[in-house]
């Protein structure tokens, strides 16, 4: 499911992005940087057609915009298709002024929308159309001017969530079936790596709490309170001396090492044995699990695909050998690609990835 995290937490970044931007520039700030359109006139609106409303499913707990309308704004005479920074299919958020306060989309927003069409060469100047989730408010005699902001591509959102939606409800086929037993979509190795440094520094927190482990520091500082001042000062010399050395950190490494085995002597009290031996059994049940995926992952890829015509398949594996300019490698990859269910090609830059890939 975290799936649907990142993609809920990615959503909610690019909205607070805009936020953040919102507050801390100015409306003729962002116009100049073609990120707003402010002091809009409303052209016309009207109703959406039946086939211009959304045939997609809003996500649960949205609302369904089925009252939607198409609504037509002049855009200023300075605008042109080169300056403009808006373009189709763009999520826009609309606001308007209330009162003497300035339209602002975090206070006053009406609704929000997506661009459909822009017209540079219209006659009567410059227009905007926007599909909009909601409705505008009546202006027969077009006294309201409005303000008109790029926003986070909702759309998008809603189409990623969907998909994922349709994957966890459809019948897995066996590509599918390899896709959750190679465990794509894990959570990334970096973030297992920093989780584990963080479950450290708690475990050894909570021991040096308990007196059952001093810190490395503490024990540096016990060994240098150990020695005669003029022991210190010889220590501290050579450390000097010798601090641009290719062996000192390989030294500082070892007596690290050494400092972590004496911990380790000191950790024999049984609460802690068996926290130790509980988490190398799970360690261990984790492993092979994994090792179990993997190869069922492997049997999978590898796996010859039916109902393939075998002698169009050889006469294919005949043209690709005698292609020209491709090496061993890639040929392999195009002959493994005809027949294999998964065929991952890979190499660093340069080496034809994508030329072999098409």
């Amino acid at each position: 499911c975290h799936f649907f995290m990142l993609l809920t937490l990615e959503h909610l970044q690019e909205v607070q992005g805009l936020r953040s931007r919102w507050n801390f520039r100015t409306v003729d700030e962002l116009e100049s940087f073609g990120l707003c359109f402010k002091d809009l006139k409303m052209e016309q609106k009207k109703k959406k057609r039946q086939d211009q409303r959304s045939k997609e499913a809003p996500l649960p707990g949205w609302p369904r915009m089925e009252d939607g309308e198409e609504v037509m704004f002049h855009l200023p005479g300075r605008v042109t298709e080169e300056n403009c920074r808006f373009s189709a299919n763009e999520s826009v958020v609309v606001s308007r002024p209330f009162g003497t306060r300035a339209a602002n989309p975090l206070k006053s927003r009406l609704c929000e929308g997506t661009v459909t069409r822009i017209d540079f060469f219209s006659k009567c100047g410059p227009t905007m159309t926007v599909s909009m989730n909601g409705t505008m408010p009546e202006d027969p005699w077009k006294q309201f001017t409005y303000r008109i902001d790029q926003y986070a591509n909702r759309t998008t959102y809603q189409r990623q969530v969907t998909a994922l939606l349709q994957f966890l409800t459809t019948q897995h086929n066996k590509v599918l079936t390899m896709l959750v037993a190679a465990g794509v979509g894990e959570v990334d190795e970096a973030v297992k790596g920093e989780l584990q440094v963080i479950r450290e520094r708690k475990r050894r927190q909570k021991l040096k709490e308990q007196g059952l482990l001093k810190g490395l520091a503490e024990k540096w500082q016990e060994k240098l309170h150990a020695k005669s001042k003029e022991e210190q000062e010889k220590s501290k010399a050579a450390l000097l001396a010798s601090w641009d050395d290719e062996s000192f950190f390989e030294e500082e490494d070892a007596n690290e090492a050494e400092v972590e085995k004496e911990m380790e002597t000191e950790e024999e009290d049984p609460v802690v044995k068996a926290a130790k031996e509980q988490a190398a059994k799970e360690k261990a049940a984790k492993e092979a699990h994994a090792q179990e995926r993997k190869e069922e992952a492997l049997a999978l890829a590898s796996e010859d695909l039916p109902d393939i015509d075998q002698e169009k398949l050889a006469a294919l594996k005949e043209e690709v050998a005698a292609l020209p300019k491709h090496s061993k490698a890639q040929k392999d990859a195009i002959t493994s690609a005809m027949s294999k269910r998964l065929t991952i090609v890979q190499g660093p830059p340069g080496t034809g990835k994508t030329h072999t890939s098409v």
